[in-house]
């Protein structure tokens, strides 16, 4: 940004002098945007200089001069293959009389060629539900050449099968910053649970063929699926006690739970007594600043980082649940009492064929933690007629939280080796994970959460697919409870249960495999219903649980 206007008038003479660059040998170029930002004392004007020797004000040529006259940015480009091959200095000279700022912003100096069409991006489905067809829509064409452009071909194929091609005639599209926004007509069409390859091009560019291949074409994996699974997201928020703004990221967390369905928050700490590795190796590489967060760690274009600002968050969840995904997750977590060992079942059931590289974590997250100062937060908000924070003081003494993660299993990235990099259509992948919940924990407050997420080297492209919440299960003997004062009875039943205790708060039962197949707090049920086998049923009081083994036959 440079100032044209002074205490008293007078024409600026302000110098932005780029470092040297080698131009390449290719046609050589550089373009930029510009903006005027107030244009009441009239526009801004600048030049552009170039050195072939030094750095010095005094040794440049002026190449061109600028009159900016649009408060948006516009964009600017110049031709510089006079010095094709040399090593250059590049200035902008700002030389407005009296007016108010110039900002100059995405310079950029490279090579080109007199043609040169680029794709460089589509809207095409990773997954789509088999069969189906879809659009390739919001194709993204920029003219990275010297030439106007005045005609192209748009192509895609599937599978090298057959070659759909749009013709657009009659074209516009400027040197260097010209683009263009289209969709292909002809729909790709999916008919088997396999993996398929997309290929978008552009061809026959003004009537021939392009000077510069290698950024014609984007290919595609897709994959076609035989059922819909069951979708969940994962909303990650970066908070910390000290963090006055964050109490406000757990207003609107909570607002996402209680509202969209299939919802799972996890309340990452930073730098306070909550904060844990994992949660740390998240807010590293995902969540720069404080109240941000990350949607089922999805790189949006919009944002520069994978986390972005909690005034987004609610939509791009929205979005996030009707994303088709290949597999669906199911966990099975079971506490032992008396070890507080975790053991958790996971497993994953993809519904068609896809080559990747799969991996699944697990979770552990606490609700319900408080305690000395330490745990108070910090609060903005207090003082916000209107706000859910409002008048609780600053800080909050006795703050309670909820969704704190405490630690992932398999690690930030997924445990590698438990998927196979190509999976099977009706393809069930499970894994057990084990770990001990320290004393400090308290385990009837604790979730377990299942996650499936895609691997890459690139950590933007790391993406969690699909979630789920487990329903713990209390296995073992609590510590100095009877199991004397309660009774289950007949046992083994035919499906009439009565058990007999006092001050019950809720019963459940659960199948072998974790299934929760009744709630409530009768005393008398009629299992009649369930298949025979082996049961667990959970028996909640005010200071205690107890577990026993029901057999139905």
């Amino acid at each position: 940004m440079s100032n044209s206007r002074f205490t008293s008038p007078g024409k600026a003479n302000n110098w932005l002098i780029l470092p040297q660059f080698s131009l390449p040998n290719t046609i050589p170029y550089i373009k930029w945007k510009g903006r005027d930002v107030n244009q009441t004392n009239g526009h801004e004007e600048y030049e552009i200089l170039i050195s072939t020797t030094d750095n010095d004000t005094s040794s440049f040529t002026k190449l061109v001069t600028i009159n900016e006259y649009s408060t948006n940015y516009k964009d600017w480009s110049l031709v510089l293959d006079d010095y094709s091959g040399q090593d250059v200095y590049i200035a902008f000279r700002h030389v407005t009389f009296d007016a108010y700022l110039l900002c100059i912003d995405d310079i950029e100096v490279g090579g080109t060629y007199n043609l040169d069409l680029a794709i460089v991006k589509t809207n095409v489905p990773n997954v789509v539900l088999s069969p189906s067809s879809f659009y390739i829509g919001n194709v993204v064409i920029d003219n990275k050449g010297i030439t106007e452009i005045t005609s192209y071909d748009l192509n895609w194929s599937l599978d090298n099968g057959t070659v759909y091609t749009k013709s657009y005639t009659g074209l516009d599209i400027d040197p260097l910053t010209g683009s263009v926004t289209v969709t292909h007509p002809d729909q790709p069409e999916i008919n088997t649970v396999n993996q398929h390859i997309l290929k978008v091009w552009v061809s026959n560019v003004n009537g021939g063929p392009d000077e510069n291949s290698s950024n014609d074409t984007l290919t595609y994996n897709i994959g076609g699926i035989s059922m819909l699974p069951t979708k969940s997201v994962i909303i990650e928020e970066g908070t910390g006690t000290w963090c006055s703004y964050c109490t406000d990221g757990a207003v609107r967390l909570l607002d996402i739970l209680e509202t969209i369905p299939n919802t799972i928050g996890v309340a990452i700490h930073s730098n306070d007594v909550m904060s844990c590795a994992d949660g740390d190796t998240i807010l590293e590489h995902y969540i720069a600043a404080l109240p941000r967060g990350a949607v089922d760690r999805v790189k949006y274009e919009e944002y520069d980082d994978v986390g972005f600002s909690r005034g987004d968050w609610k939509t791009k969840t929205i979005g996030r649940t009707s994303a088709i995904v290949p597999a669906e997750i199911t966990i099975y977590p079971e506490i032992n009492i008396l070890t507080n060992v975790l053991t958790v079942d996971i497993s994953t059931t993809f519904y068609g064929v896809f080559n990747n590289d799969y991996r699944v974590s697990v979770m552990i997250v606490e609700d319900s933690v408080t305690g000395g100062s330490e745990y108070d937060q910090s609060n903005y908000y207090n003082n916000q007629s209107g706000h859910p924070m409002y008048g609780l003081g600053n800080p909050i003494v006795g703050y309670v939280h909820d969704n704190v993660l405490r630690k992932t299993l398999g690690s930030t990235w997924g445990l590698a080796g438990i998927i196979p990099e190509t999976t099977a259509d009706l393809g069930v992948y499970t894994y057990t994970f084990t770990d001990t919940i320290p004393e400090e924990w308290d385990i009837n407050h604790i979730e377990v959460i299942g996650v499936l997420q895609n691997y890459s080297e690139d950590v933007n492209q790391r993406s969690i697919i699909n979630s789920a919440i487990g329903d713990n299960v209390m296995v073992g003997v609590p510590k100095n409870v009877s199991t004397e004062k309660v009774n289950v009875f007949p046992n083994p039943s035919k499906g009439i249960v009565y058990i007999e205790a006092e001050n019950i708060n809720s019963i459940y039962i659960y199948d072998i495999i974790g299934n929760k197949v009744y709630e409530g707090s009768d005393t008398r049920l009629n299992l009649s219903d369930l298949p025979g086998g082996v049961y667990i049923v959970k028996i909640d009081f005010a200071d205690k649980t107890i577990t026993k083994e029901l057999i139905l036959y």
